[in-house]
This record gives structure tokens, sequence and C-alpha cells, in this order.
């Protein structure tokens, strides 16, 4: 896989693992071309289906992150909602039943924030105080 991509990929997979959702396979594609220099994959799912993802190498290695971790969650909302788990995800602490935390740059680091409060739960790829049911 592309290096960028891989580099903002792995906090995100730290985190879908840590939280027990199912991991994706990966596989490189060249389908987002729009974009100069743009690294791309596709996230394929237990049930066959996949979903692209891609990096725009032009941002901070925080953006791509956080970026990657926008798009990563888009693909878990499917594969909870495919196997019945609640589909917040990454769940915000403060507010576990009403919505999933978001990916922001703050800092220069990549951080799930609650959507209400702005605070910051996690770095992500550091979940490990959080959890998934």
């Amino acid at each position: 896989m592309q290096a960028r991509l891989a580099k903002a990929l792995a906090p995100v997979l730290r985190d879908l693992e840590t939280t027990r959702v199912p991991l994706p396979r990966i596989e490189e594609s060249r389908w987002q071309d729009s974009v100069d220099g743009a690294q791309s994959a596709t996230l394929w799912s237990q049930d066959g289906s996949g979903v692209g993802i891609w990096v725009d190498v032009g941002v901070s290695r925080a953006e791509q992150i956080a970026m990657v971790g926008d798009q990563i969650q888009e693909w878990a909302f499917e594969e909870l909602a495919a196997t019945g788990r609640a589909t917040n995800w990454p769940p915000c602490p403060s507010h576990p039943r009403n919505h999933p935390l978001v990916a922001r740059v703050e800092s220069d680091r990549a951080v799930w924030c609650c959507p209400a409060s702005g605070v910051v739960a996690s770095e992500l790829g550091r979940v490990t105080a959080l959890a998934h049911g």
C-alpha cells in the first residue's frame, strides 16, 4: 500500500481493533485520480461490499489521519449496522447513547472530539479507554 495512506490508516485501524470492530480487508487501488498525488485504497467488508478511501498527500500528517478517520468511521457505521451493533463509533464518552465522536485536527494532532461540546476525548489511534458494545 502507498506509504502515506498506510501511515494515516494505522492509528485508525488500532482504534477499530481496540473497540472490537471487525477490521476491513484493505486493497490498494488508484480510484482517486481527481486530486494530484492522492493515495487511495478499497476497504472490503466481511459481506463482500467495498468502499473507497483516500488521503491527500498535500496536507499535514495530522490532517491525513483525521481525513482517513472520517472515512473509516463511515465504513464502520455500515459494518456495525450489518452486524446489529450500535453504529455510534467511536462512542462519545460524555454522550455514549447520543452520538459518535468526530475526527478533527487540533494543535497539529488528529483527535476524536465530542461534536456537541468540542471536548477532545482521545487522539486517533489511542481509544484504549473507550469501549464499544
